[in-house]
């Protein structure tokens, strides 16, 4: 096993929804999950995120757990604003839908999500059954104002927050490290962008086109120093050590197996501190949530 792979974290959007930019393949079928799970779990990766809003993710990992009674995982999930209607139900839900006894971490999906929790008193409802339902609690953030809204809070643990060649050091570090500082464990995602840094920079979306620049700065460095894109972008989150958990997502087997060979061999370290250098004017573009392709 590599010693990098204890760091991954196997994201399940694609086996619950049609999800990534550059997806040409749909939804993951449920055979293909169990395969990409089994394989995953045999090279070391302990660490899945799932989410009461990625369609029927939770229900599909579930039927893995039911089967794979030897292959154990540590289960990350979400509540969206829907789940936080329900309440502790959608907790309890979630355990019945994982066959799970008790989630690893259990994250807010957004900080709205987080502060109406909290408006309503279920945030204190729900820090109740720490320990019996889930073991640690957390955020998943997108801007760096949320980020620094959680660097003093002290009933979350765990953050989530994108993290790439584009959305990087210099867009994130500093509030990163502050949040290291304070004891939060920290999880990168969005480490390939929903697949945009395989879309050829001349051929994006109309919205999306401010990027191209960019995307072009990232070939040039991958050129320059013979580094697939791919490996770039993976090996640049883990090796920051401020990021304790780097999410990945996979639409094949083949595709997990590309990453996994990815975390072999050495990269330049002037690779890492080219990207360093990235500093994207329009970064509102680098949030998902702010692109409309059609």
């Amino acid at each position: 096993m590599h010693p990098k792979t204890s760091k991954l974290i196997l994201g399940t959007v694609q086996f619950g929804l049609e999800y990534g930019i550059n997806n040409s393949t749909g939804k993951v079928s449920e055979e293909a999950v169990f395969d990409i799970l089994s394989a995953a779990h045999e090279a070391g990766v302990r660490t899945i995120d799932t989410a009461t809003g990625y369609g029927n993710a939770e229900e599909i990992l579930g039927r893995y757990v039911a089967g794979h009674k030897d292959t154990s995982f540590r289960i990350i999930t979400k509540l969206d604003h829907g789940a936080l209607q329900l309440g502790i139900a959608s907790i309890r839900q979630s355990l019945e839908r994982l066959n799970l006894g008790c989630i690893h971490i259990l994250l807010f999906h957004s900080m709205d999500a987080y502060r109406q929790a909290e408006a309503s008193g279920l945030l204190q409802t729900i820090r109740n059954e720490q320990g019996r339902y889930f073991e640690k609690l957390g955020v998943s953030v997108y801007t760096n104002e949320e980020l620094c809204q959680l660097i003093h809070d002290e009933r979350i643990e765990v953050v989530q927050a994108p993290f790439n060649l584009l959305d990087n050091e210099h867009q994130r570090g500093p509030i990163m490290r502050e949040l290291a500082a304070n004891g939060k464990t920290i999880h990168a995602r969005s480490v390939f962008l929903q697949g945009l840094f395989f879309k050829d920079s001349a051929a994006l979306p109309v919205p999306l086109e401010a990027l191209a620049r960019y995307l072009r700065r990232i070939d040039t460095i991958c050129t320059s120093t013979g580094i697939e894109k791919g490996m770039l972008a993976l090996r640049y989150a883990l090796s920051r050590d401020y990021i304790d958990g780097v999410l990945f997502g996979v639409d094949t087997l083949a595709q997990l197996h590309q990453d996994l060979d990815w975390l072999n061999g050495n990269v330049d370290a002037s690779a890492f501190s080219a990207i360093d250098q990235i500093a994207v004017e329009e970064s509102a573009l680098l949030s998902p949530l702010n692109w409309t392709t059609h």
